[in-house]
């Protein structure tokens, strides 16, 4: 009688927690939370990295802000590095030909987006969402004939002004600590300037001269990536 009354008082707790949210009393800290602390976040602003972003040659900085309950807007902004690699390339050339070569220049990455946290019993900054986004970004660099055939240095630079349409999930993995994956598609167009030495006969002898190579298109883009962040209230 004893285990059957055991069981019965079992099956009815178990039913009973089963229906209602689950209460814990954290003592240490004179609050209660209960279990849609899981899906739900008290900070209204987060302070983000992109890590990966460094092998595209960006610093990227990130600063999310809560506008409403499901929606927040997100900010982007660092300075990018061109022509940067895992090698330092020479310029060893024909000694009576140009040897042109390109240096690294800084330019700098910006970003502005929406986000729309959309599941249930779920608020901005925390889970799955979904995010229209414009970006645009500059690399320069510095070209030049390092043989003296060509005077003068010039300055090249690529610029990508791109749209997107993220998917993406916000998670804390402490009260303060997140990482923000996400995904997207969009199209953008992409520019670019760079310069390479000409050389002709003038009818009596060589010269050398700069000729300018510009280029310009629209083009499908992809936006993947993560970022680590640090939220607060």
């Amino acid at each position: 009688m004893k285990l059957i009354a055991y069981l019965s008082a079992l099956f009815i707790t178990t039913s009973v927690v089963a229906q209602e949210e689950i209460i814990i009393i954290d003592r240490s800290k004179s609050r209660i939370k209960t279990e849609r602390d899981v899906r739900k976040t008290e900070n209204t602003q987060v302070v983000k990295f992109a890590p990966l972003s460094l092998f595209d040659g960006e610093i990227l900085f990130g600063y999310e802000r809560q506008l409403t309950t499901k929606g927040s807007v997100d900010l982007e902004l660092g300075p990018t590095i061109s022509k940067i690699g895992f090698g330092i390339p020479g310029h060893v050339g024909d000694p009576f030909q140009p040897s042109v070569g390109e240096s690294t220049g800084m330019g700098f990455v910006t970003g502005i987006a929406y986000r729309y946290y959309p599941l249930d019993e779920t608020e901005a900054l925390n889970r799955f969402y979904v995010s229209p986004q414009f970006r645009y970004k500059l690399y320069t660099h510095s070209v030049q004939d390092y043989s003296g055939f060509v005077p003068g240095t010039q300055r090249g630079n690529e610029t990508m002004a791109n749209f997107f349409f993220n998917f993406g999930y916000q998670s804390w993995l402490s009260e303060t600590f997140s990482l923000d994956f996400y995904f997207g598609l969009g199209i953008g167009n992409y520019t670019s300037t760079n310069y390479y030495a000409e050389s002709f006969f003038n009818g009596t002898d060589w010269e050398y001269q700069w000729r300018e190579d510009s280029r310009s298109g629209a083009r499908y883009v992809l936006n993947a990536g993560i970022k680590v962040g640090i939220g607060s209230k």
